[in-house]
């Protein structure tokens, strides 16, 4: 599924989001995401990937310095295709 699909898909479907806390504090930063479908409605910012892969993945310690937050899904498409134009992406 490409980029353009998935965004469209997030802001159809009644899906939970997700966000980091830093990034709901400051969303003008780098998002990081998996291309996993199945995972495709959380993202997160630089930090949280680096103690990601220190930690191997999501620990529980990782869990709790990432602090995912839910976010309104039309947001989260938004900032997420942003981020994407912005990266020349598409």
């Amino acid at each position: 599924m490409s980029e353009e699909e998935t965004i469209a898909r997030l802001k159809k479907l009644n899906e939970p989001t997700f966000i980091c806390n830093h990034l709901l504090e400051n969303p003008d930063q780098n998002l990081n995401f998996q291309c996993d479908i199945e995972y495709d409605n959380e993202v997160w910012c630089d930090e949280c990937e680096k103690i990601l892969m220190k930690e191997g993945g999501w620990t529980d310690r990782a869990s709790k310095f990432v602090d995912m937050k839910p976010y309104c899904r039309y947001c989260f498409a938004e900032l997420k295709q942003g981020y994407i134009e912005k990266q020349n992406c598409i």
